[in-house]
């Protein structure tokens, strides 16, 4: 019976949507293993390749760790065994074994074997690396017909070697995270483990490993490694990411993202910060734009060049602000308020004039960016005024741009639309990344008074009207559209209760609270009602 029935039960539920019953499936494997292991192997149950796919994509870092856990022993029989079992991994199912290289430690892998595991795969990259290029030198060409064949399989034997170190090199750089989860007496043993390599080398074994790196994927595998130790111990690559990053803006690339993050972990944000300056205000020299900390929407409608001439760095600043880590780092660098500054004089210049899709991406991803910057920099500082102030520029400039997009009575709705389309939907699209920061800006208590609060409301009321004008008249729209109409509408059913609470706070009247409470009335998601729980009991604390 136990032969039969947990694999009929177990090879379904493990793969289920609900991530409750992923969980509870691999617990019981897990027990299986852990108890009877020779009457039932867990691999009887379910299927290994399943297992594997829920390590290489599975969006529940909690799931990967339980697959992790019940493939340990596998895939590291012992110290000895454990570096070749991981290459094959890394080799065959590479997504997989990155998967299971980051939760190697939490699984139940000692210190000291993923210490020997990221040894020798260091010493046979470095070694790979150096065999090809050296045996292909000296070959002569041979002159028959088939050298074109021969030549076409050598050149994909050589592509799979570059994807294979690249996988390999990932595989050692989440081994290493996975060390540095445990705390500073794991990175000590990380730091000792590449001093050790360093000797044996007789040299930095990370700016051999950069050199040697293949491809994009591959050094930036690398810059991530070196990223997690002292910057003594990686000097050598994080003088190469300074001359990747802080002269000319590159093309976005996976060793321009990982040098970005290196160097703000390694203390160099506030360089990155005059260099995205200095790159800014030679943007708005071009277009004759000046920075002003007082203006608003009152000036004519500028050239979005400044815009298109900012869009690496705005690159840039995505990129950095998308790892937890690097932007806090930003966030709190020396001469992020005049970055801000720079940053939304450009934004409020090309609002007026977004006319068409490709520009309200860019204006889109640039508003993002630099609302998100504006949050993390008040949460870092406690000058909550700098954000209230971004935030409300920004949406006075989009306001007066909906208003300029929306028809009235009297013209003609649909010549008016036929002719605005693109427009609307461009800022449609700059709306959907502002709205998405609104509920953080309301959790951060920016907005200080009742003007501040009530303005907030209105703004949110337009923005609502103006996105559900799209579902009403434009039922032809595409798929981005409707996405992002979408979007907006989950937003704002957040947003709504949080800025009567906000109103309940500066007005002292907690009277509202009933009225806060209807509105989440039909709220359904777990973790959006947490949220409002916490955010009304400080509300009461300080109405108290």
């Amino acid at each position: 019976a136990m032969r039969k029935v947990p694999p009929a039960v177990l090879g379904l539920r493990v793969s289920d949507s609900a991530k409750r019953v992923r969980l509870a499936s691999l617990s019981i494997l897990l027990d299986l293993h852990e108890r009877v292991r020779t009457v039932l192997p867990f691999y009887e149950a379910v299927e290994v390749t399943q297992l594997l796919r829920l390590l290489a994509s599975d969006p529940e870092e909690e799931v990967r760790g339980k697959v992790s856990r019940l493939l340990l022993s596998s895939y590291i029989p012992s110290e000895e065994e454990g570096a070749s079992f991981v290459m094959a991994l890394l080799q065959q199912q590479p997504e997989a074994g990155k998967g299971f290289c980051r939760h190697a430690r939490r699984a139940g892998c000692d210190a000291g074997t993923v210490s020997r595991i990221i040894r020798e795969l260091v010493i046979h990259l470095v070694y790979a690396s150096e065999g090809p290029a050296s045996n292909s030198k000296g070959k002569k060409r041979r002159s028959s017909s088939r050298r074109g064949d021969k030549e076409e399989k050598e050149q994909e034997a050589a592509a799979l070697e570059k994807q294979v170190w690249c996988h390999v090199m990932q595989g050692i750089s989440n081994l290493a995270r996975s060390l540095l989860s445990e705390g500073s007496k794991d990175k000590k043993i990380l730091v000792e483990t590449l001093k050790a390599l360093d000797r044996d080398h007789s040299g930095s074994v990370l700016h051999s490993l950069h050199q040697l790196a293949p491809s994009s994927g591959g050094r930036a595998a690398v810059i991530h490694l070196a990223s997690q130790v002292p910057l003594a111990h990686c000097g050598e690559v994080a003088n190469l990411c300074k001359e990747l990053v802080l002269g000319q803006v590159q093309e976005m690339s996976l060793e321009v993202a990982a040098a970005l993050r290196a160097l703000c972990r390694w203390g160099f944000a506030s360089d990155l910060t005059a260099m995205m300056a200095s790159h800014l205000q030679g943007a708005l020299a071009r277009t004759g734009g000046t920075p002003d900390a007082k203006r608003v929407c009152r000036r004519a409608p500028a050239s979005p060049a400044g815009i298109e001439g900012a869009e690496g760095i705005v690159n840039y600043l995505g990129c950095v602000l998308h790892a937890k880590e690097s932007s806090k780092a930003f966030a709190g660098a020396d001469g992020c308020e005049g970055l801000l500054e720079l940053l939304r004089t450009i934004a409020v210049d090309a609002l007026p004039v977004v006319e068409t899709e490709g520009s309200g991406v860019l204006i889109k991803k640039c508003v993002f960016s630099l609302g998100k910057l504006a949050l993390l920099h008040s949460h870092e500082t406690g000058r909550k005024d700098v954000a209230g102030a971004v935030l409300q520029d920004l949406s006075a400039t989009i306001g007066n741009r909906m208003d300029e997009l929306t028809p009235s009575p009297e013209e003609g709705q649909q010549h008016h639309h036929k002719q605005h389309e693109e427009a609307r939907a461009a800022v449609l699209g700059v709306l959907e990344g502002l709205t998405s920061l609104c509920c953080d800006a309301v959790l951060l208590e920016i907005f200080s008074t009742v003007a501040n609060v009530d303005g907030a409301i209105q703004f949110a009321r337009k923005v609502t009207a103006f996105a559900l004008s799209f579902s009403s008249r434009d039922e032809g729209e595409g798929g981005e559209v409707a996405a992002a109409v979408r979007s907006i509408e989950v937003q704002m059913r957040r947003l709504a209760p949080l800025l009567l609470a906000a109103l309940a706070v500066v007005e002292e009247d907690w009277e509202r609270r009933g009225l806060v409470q209807e509105c989440t009335r039909d709220v359904t998601d777990v973790k959006v009602l947490q949220e409002y729980h916490k955010v009304f009991q400080r509300l009461q604390g300080l109405c108290l």
